[in-house]
């Protein structure tokens, strides 16, 4: 196996404490790959169809995202395409731990409506790249999104599963400043790559936290995808 060249310890914040991760490979831009469906994809979403461009504009973005947390999954260009349909017409999709959002913007592209879509991530920053990547803004994008600490209750409180029929009506979506108001009535949790990076007694809690939203309809689900380690 090919060395990897690596740069010394960093020390990047995480929620209320931080974190150092030693030997952070140097990007590389070798491993820059897109399969058909992908190109498609980001075509449509840039509105860049020269394929060099396209990958000029995936690299900057890349970059900057490296700058806020190295992640392995930005290393590795690992921006999940996601195909999931519903046909319940108020159906949320929530994806925590976002970071580009591109699992959402592929929903959205194959048609689930982005006003069902809700993207968090600890780092407001990659909500922001998600936007640069994609050449979008707030006015274009009809998805929400919501930057906060799901460890603090504030942000996303345990509530018991909800069962029977659905509870109240749906919250205005665009008014977001906590997750709290979503018990009950997420028809997906999606946490890609997310609960590796806690403890054991963390990740108990959150999981508790995360079951609380989904809504009590036949179907609904809590989806996670584990990564392997460098």
């Amino acid at each position: 196996m090919d060395s990897v060249e690596t740069s010394q310890a960093d020390t990047f914040p995480f929620g209320h404490s931080s974190v150092q991760i030693v030997d952070v490979p140097r990007l590389d831009p070798s491993i820059y790959s897109l399969t058909p469906d992908e190109a498609e994809f980001f075509k449509a979403a840039t509105g860049i169809n020269d394929d060099n461009m396209l990958r000029a504009h995936i690299l900057r973005a890349q970059e900057e995202a490296y700058k806020v947390a190295p992640y392995p999954c930005i290393y590795d260009f690992a921006f999940d395409i996601l195909d999931i349909g519903r046909e319940r017409p108020d159906a949320i999709f929530f994806d925590l731990g976002c970071c580009f959002s591109v699992d959402l913007r592929k929903l959205a592209f194959d048609g689930f409506p982005a006003r069902g879509i809700i993207s968090s991530d600890i780092k407001k920053e990659f909500l922001e790249l998600s936007h640069f990547l994609c050449r979008t803004s707030n006015d274009m994008w009809a998805g929400h999104s919501i930057s906060g600490d799901l460890l603090d209750p504030e942000m996303l409180s345990v509530a018991p599963v909800m069962r029977g029929s659905k509870v109240g009506s749906l919250p205005d979506l665009s008014t977001l400043t906590s997750l709290n108001p979503l018990h009950g009535h997420c028809s997906v949790v999606y946490a890609s790559c997310f609960l590796h990076l806690f403890t054991e007694e963390q990740q108990l809690h959150l999981a508790r936290a995360l079951a609380g939203l989904l809504s009590p309809e036949p179907g609904s689900l809590k989806r996670h995808n584990s990564r392997r380690k460098h």
